[in-house]
């Protein structure tokens, strides 16, 4: 009985440190607990700027595994700020407001480039979000001429809208799932 004891205790005491150490190897330079340093994260990224708790806090840089770049404002190592976001395939810098996993202001939030799925085409999208998904009233504007102004609902446009197509062809009226419904 006193060696099951022993080992449940060593078992819950190298589980207690196991994390601390790894997250310590992934710290690339200065003090990625409380300070300044280079973190690299589980996902790849590299992050840059201050941390507080071993999260990041304040302006920070991220370089993402895919080459994407985004500098902007952290708290409590989520973006809540004015930013800039740069195209890894272009190099075009594209700025705008990003609010991860909350609620967006009053004056609402910009996110930027191809926000369209399986699409070349450049939008920018003004409105609100939730979680990351587009809610409320909303609408962006394409560097085709495409553009719409409605509202969204679960991250699509749900409800009444506004449709200009890049041909000039205006469909005005209800959308569901995203697309226009003809009556």
């Amino acid at each position: 009985m006193f060696k099951i004891i022993v080992f449940i205790l060593f078992c819950f005491s190298f589980s207690s440190i196991l994390p601390q150490s790894l997250a310590l190897k992934s710290c690339l330079s200065g003090n990625c607990r409380n300070g300044k340093g280079v973190f690299l994260d589980s996902f790849g990224n590299e992050c840059k700027g201050t941390f507080v708790n071993g999260k990041l806090e304040g302006y920070a840089e991220v370089k993402f595994k895919n080459r994407e770049t985004f500098s902007g404002v952290y708290k409590n190592s989520s973006i809540r700020s004015l930013g800039q976001w740069t195209d890894p395939e272009t190099g075009k810098i594209l700025y705008g407001t990003w609010i991860e996993d909350g609620d967006c202001d009053k004056k609402g939030c910009k996110t930027w480039a191809k926000f369209i799925p399986d699409s070349d085409v450049e939008c920018i999208f003004r409105g609100l979000f939730k979680e990351n998904r587009k809610v409320g009233k909303g609408s962006y504007t394409c560097i085709n001429g495409e553009s719409f102004d409605g509202t969204y609902a679960n991250d699509l446009a749900n409800g009444r809208g506004k449709l200009r197509y890049s041909a000039g062809i205006i469909f005005e009226g209800e959308f569901k799932d995203g697309h226009p419904v003809f009556k």
